[in-house]
């Protein structure tokens, strides 16, 4: 069993690590990479509207494993009605391709939850980076929402943490994100908040991750 990282932009050459690295639509693909990876257009370039047309274009590949990072922004990016509009084409192109969504969302949680009632998705829509409130989490996961934690779950006495906490298993994993942090001590810190031994945590999630997220072709 490997720990999985499920959201990165950090390679790593640890052979006990499986990890999903973030290609941003207009970024070039790094010519080393041989394991999984997602790809989708980052609310941060929604301005660069060209760059729709290498989402349109996406084929399928067995090791792109999520269409994302996409999502909505509220503070970053184009107008939000531009995001949406940018959004659902790479919502479709999921399904299309039938890979899950890696979801970017800053203040944008009740938009996401009336595209996703209103899309009705057969793919998984995971949030990654998750830092919401205990209250927050069970909507979403009443919605069919995953999540991804990361660094947050280090603040002490913070929201990631008391959200892990509720979560069922199956519906949350781990990532390192933008962090220089190893994936192991994201994984340690959750033990932890958890109260269950890491060996344990590890083998859970690299199920739950090859259970759902493994392409079928």
């Amino acid at each position: 069993m490997k720990y999985i990282d499920l959201h990165t932009h950090q390679p790593t050459a640890n052979p006990e690590v499986l990890f999903v690295y973030n290609l941003r639509a207009g970024s070039q693909r790094p010519a080393d990479l041989r394991g999984p990876y997602s790809y989708g257009l980052h609310p941060w370039d929604s301005m660069q509207r060209e760059l729709i047309e290498l989402i349109i274009q996406l084929k399928t590949d067995n090791q792109l494993f999520f269409i994302g990072e996409c999502g909505l922004d509220k503070f970053r990016g184009a107008a939000l009605t531009a995001q949406k509009q940018i959004l659902e084409i790479q919502l479709r192109k999921a399904e299309e391709l039938k890979r899950p969504v890696l979801l970017h969302c800053v203040g944008c949680h009740n938009e996401l939850l009336q595209m996703k009632q209103a899309f009705h998705p057969k793919q998984y829509w995971v949030l990654h980076g998750f830092r919401g409130h205990p209250r927050l989490a069970e909507q979403l996961l009443k919605a069919g929402f995953l999540f991804s934690f990361g660094t947050a779950l280090f603040e002490k006495g913070g929201k990631a943490g008391q959200s892990l906490q509720i979560l069922p298993q199956g519906s949350w994993f781990l990532e390192s994100d933008d962090s220089a942090l190893p994936i192991q001590e994201v994984y340690r810190q959750a033990a932890a908040l958890l109260h269950c031994k890491e060996a344990e945590l590890k083998s859970r999630l690299y199920q739950n991750f090859m259970l759902k997220f493994a392409p079928s072709k």
